[in-house]
């Protein structure tokens, strides 16, 4: 008898407090900016500021993180209405080649390899899925560039290889 009177005390206790820590939970995010269907959180634009920061080799503290706050907002802003006219005109296609080499030039210029700035991110709290998604969306948002206005390219190959020349001419001048 006790001990089916101590299980349902210990149910009713269990579903109590299982019930008040759900209502009474803190919710932290909250929506910065809206970009068509798209929202900005706080916590999007944490994890931007500390991107921006620890990509630039800078310490994470007030000054700096007031000091690239408007830019973290304006490149999420960018992002987004990026991504929306990729998905409005269904591109989805991008170079690999070039997100790989990006990657590994800022695994380079961090001192480390592409598993090692997983780490990185990893460490600071920072999403990594996030950040190559918003490098594919760069790249994307080239290949919709230039699909539209791939037409209106015209390369004149004669001055192309002129100013190479010019070029190779003025750093062996410079060498010198």
């Amino acid at each position: 008898m006790k001990t089916k009177y101590l299980i349902k005390i210990l149910i009713f206790f269990t579903l109590y407090v299982s019930f008040y820590s759900n209502v009474f939970g803190k919710i932290n995010a909250s929506i910065i900016v809206k970009v068509g269907n798209e929202i900005v959180t706080n916590s999007d634009l944490e994890n931007e500021i500390k991107t921006i920061l620890i990509l630039s080799n800078k310490n994470i503290n007030q000054k700096n993180i007031d000091g690239v706050k408007d830019i973290a907002i304006k490149s999420l802003i960018r992002n987004l209405i990026k991504r929306n006219e990729i998905k409005k005109r269904k591109i989805e296609k991008y170079s690999e080649i070039e997100l790989n080499t990006y990657l590994t030039q800022i695994s380079s210029r961090l001192k480390t390899d592409r598993a090692g700035l997983k780490k990185i991110f990893l460490n600071n709290n920072l999403n990594y899925n996030s950040f190559l998604e918003k490098n594919k969306t760069e790249l994307l948002w080239k290949t919709l560039i230039y699909l539209k206005y791939k037409n209106q390219i015209d390369i004149n190959t004669i001055e192309v290889e002129n100013e190479i020349k010019k070029r190779v001419k003025n750093k062996n001048i410079n060498r010198e």
